[in-house]
């Protein structure tokens, strides 16, 4: 459970965009595309950081970007499809 189904149990609309391994910008990103550009309409926003890791994230995540990576490399998801796939 989080803190969205949380609120959500107590008869308030939330909506969560939590994801484990995500920092600061990933943060920011989210609201971007799933509330500000489908122009949802909210009151609030709740922003929970861990001290001990959302800055570390937010680091590493400028430093592969300064090296010409994307949210792909800061992951570490592939781009390709492999001969397992889908099972």
């Amino acid at each position: 459970m989080d803190f969205g189904d949380l609120l959500a149990g107590r008869g308030i609309n939330a909506y969560s965009l939590a994801m484990g391994g995500n920092g600061l910008y990933q943060y920011r990103d989210a609201y971007r595309k799933y509330v500000v550009e489908r122009k949802l309409a909210h009151e609030r926003v709740i922003v929970f950081i861990s001290l001990q890791t959302d800055f570390y994230e937010a680091l590493k995540y400028v430093k592969v970007v300064q090296t010409g990576g994307d949210y792909r490399d800061f992951l570490g998801v592939s781009t390709t499809i492999g001969p397992t796939w889908p099972g």
